[in-house]
């Protein structure tokens, strides 16, 4: 068994999108409205690991903090008309606009890491692990979240990591 600290680079993404509930215009039909988001993230973190190894097979596993660097979000909303005969005076179509910057997120987030791997050779090895944050990513907007919640706020950060790693140093 030994302990193993990491420094790491990761950049995080999602992508969300979801419908509203079409708005029925009488006979003439109806508006859908449809938003769709990308988000990317990019996180230093550090992962403290212990890990096991029973000849060339290993398992990884520990806390990790993350510290969010920097981050993008593209966001479209689509107002469409579904009906045979349009009504000029209901504004539809498209918009999409970017937001950058770190507000709307939380800075530092606490998550695990569990993994498994090979040692190919004595300083060379590959391996896939499983981090997951405990903590949200977005911060909560300011509004009555008895309402509506969006399903991105409450959302913690996940992701699948293959790796092939090169061990410096003793061994």
């Amino acid at each position: 068994m030994d302990i193993q600290p990491e420094l790491l680079y990761e950049q995080r993404g999602a992508r969300t999108a979801y419908e509203a509930v079409p708005l029925v215009l009488g006979s003439s039909g109806s508006l859908v409205y449809k938003h769709e988001e990308r988000n990317r993230l990019h996180y230093l973190s550090v992962p403290v690991l212990v890990r096991f190894q029973k000849q060339k097979w290993f398992a990884v596993l520990g806390p990790q903090v993350s510290y969010l660097l920097a981050a993008q979000q593209r966001v479209t909303n689509t107002v469409t008309y579904t009906g045979s005969n349009p009504n000029p005076a209901i504004p539809t179509g498209s918009d999409t606009y970017t937001v950058r910057g770190v507000s709307s997120y939380h800075r530092w987030e606490a998550g695990y890491v569990v993994g498994v791997g090979y040692q190919v050779a004595p300083r060379l090895g590959v391996e896939v692990r499983y981090a997951a944050g405990i903590t949200q990513a977005e911060r909560p907007l300011l509004y009555d979240p008895t309402v509506w919640t969006p399903p991105s706020e409450m959302a913690s950060n996940a992701s699948v990591q293959a790796q092939v790693s090169y061990q410096f140093g003793t061994l």
